[in-house]
């Protein structure tokens, strides 16, 4: 019965624990942190608020503790390599680049917690980046797959727990840095294996 007892009792700790392991922020951006798109070409850029061609772009929080990860980006494929996701997704609307998720909680960070955030946004039905990344269907995604990122910041969380109760901090707010997410083509896998061998051919024919 003791054994049973101190069971009992260790898991009942577990679970305040646990429950005191919670930051949130309210994730969500503003008129200074858009979703828009590039719809200029190489060198000549034209970006716009999200428009009614890519309603329903995904929007997914990134969160890393202790050192900053490297930053996804295009120049390098959106690598997320050291970054945890949080939260739902979220759905930048038709017509002026805004989404709004809400209340996102950390389960195993403790509010009142120093994080380093990014958000990265996707065109097409994907459930994730990685997904939204590598397919090729032509019917869900056209010929390549908008994607777009935030840059990192630095957020404290909101302490739920604290006394009195904190609130979510906001991604959007003005001491934070959620910036505007530009979305841009991702090139398909064979366009990039092709650039790939193209550079190797040069290279090639250049030492000869």
């Amino acid at each position: 019965m003791k054994i049973k007892s101190l069971l009992v009792g260790l898991a009942s700790v577990g679970v305040a624990v646990s429950a005191f392991s919670q930051g949130q922020v309210n994730f969500a951006n503003g008129s200074i942190s858009l979703v828009q798109v590039d719809i200029g070409t190489a060198g000549n850029p034209n970006i716009v608020n999200a428009p009614a061609s890519v309603y329903g772009t995904r929007v997914q929080l990134y969160y890393a503790v202790g050192s900053a990860p490297v930053a996804s980006s295009l120049a390098n494929n959106f690598d997320t390599t050291g970054w945890t996701t949080v939260g739902n997704l979220g759905t930048a609307t038709a017509s002026n680049g805004r989404f709004s998720v809400g209340t996102t909680t950390f389960a195993t960070v403790t509010g009142g917690t120093s994080v380093w955030l990014e958000a990265i946004a996707w065109t097409g039905t994907s459930g994730t980046l990685a997904t939204a990344v590598t397919t090729l269907s032509a019917a869900l995604q056209g010929a390549s797959t908008e994607v777009g990122s935030s840059g990192v910041w630095s957020q404290v969380l909101g302490d739920p727990n604290a006394t009195p109760p904190g609130t979510p901090t906001p991604t959007a707010g003005p001491l934070n840095a959620l910036g505007n997410i530009v979305l841009r083509p991702v090139p398909e896998p064979s366009t990039i294996a092709l650039a790939g061998l193209g550079a190797a051919s040069l290279l090639l024919f250049r030492r000869k």
